[in-house]
């Protein structure tokens, strides 16, 4: 039997493990830019990608920001960050970049549904809770690429599919309540996202 203790530091590792993973995806965007960063702006950079979007949230939805209630979602990007700078902003690793990709892709599934179920709880509309989950998933990282003066990854017509996932996501979210809600929200995001790892499926372009 699972006690409140246990699930509480199960959560927490989860918790960490998608904020690393997020932060540690800003610091391969920065390298793939060739942005002109210093071990403090990678870090930044690194930080920014992990809390951008909760952080926006929290203030639009005018409730406590989620890293002051508790620091280790500052520490935890930091401390990526620097793990980043170390390990993989100087040089390519294929399998760490896409085992980074598909934790990010994890990280997005699940700070994208609690974002969007954050919103309802608090007595926000079905519309609302799309967009402030969609929020959650995707503005740390047009944040990051707005830093590294780059079209946000989300925008582009050479990145796979990402926004379109997390969208999927908060939707069923918002349309099947309570907890099997989240489960299939969060589901279907990751499968969307994985898939457009690994078979890069993009949405239309416009060429000009």
């Amino acid at each position: 039997m699972v006690t409140p203790d246990i699930f509480a530091i199960i959560r927490f590792c989860i918790d960490m493990g998608c904020v690393a993973a997020f932060a540690m995806s800003g610091v391969l965007a920065a390298r793939a830019a060739q942005a002109e960063l210093d071990i403090f702006g990678v870090v930044v950079v690194a930080v920014v990608t992990a809390i951008g979007g909760g952080t926006l949230r929290d203030v639009l939805l005018d409730v406590p920001v989620f890293w002051l209630e508790d620091t280790s979602f500052i520490y935890c990007p930091i401390i990526a960050g620097l793990a980043g700078f170390v390990l993989i902003a100087g040089r390519v690793h294929p399998k760490i970049d896409l085992m980074v990709n598909v934790l990010d892709a994890i990280g997005l599934a699940y700070f994208s549904v609690l974002g969007a179920d954050k919103a309802l709880r608090i007595g926000m509309g079905p519309v609302t809770a799309v967009l402030m989950g969609l929020m959650t998933g995707i503005c740390g990282g047009m944040m990051r690429d707005t830093y590294t003066r780059q079209v946000p990854f989300v925008m582009r017509k050479n990145g796979e599919m990402y926004a379109t996932a997390t969208l999927a996501g908060c939707i069923v979210v918002v349309a099947v309540p309570g907890t099997m809600g989240l489960w299939a929200g969060g589901l279907l995001c990751l499968i969307l996202r994985l898939c457009a790892i690994r078979w890069k499926i993009k949405l239309p372009s416009v060429n000009w």
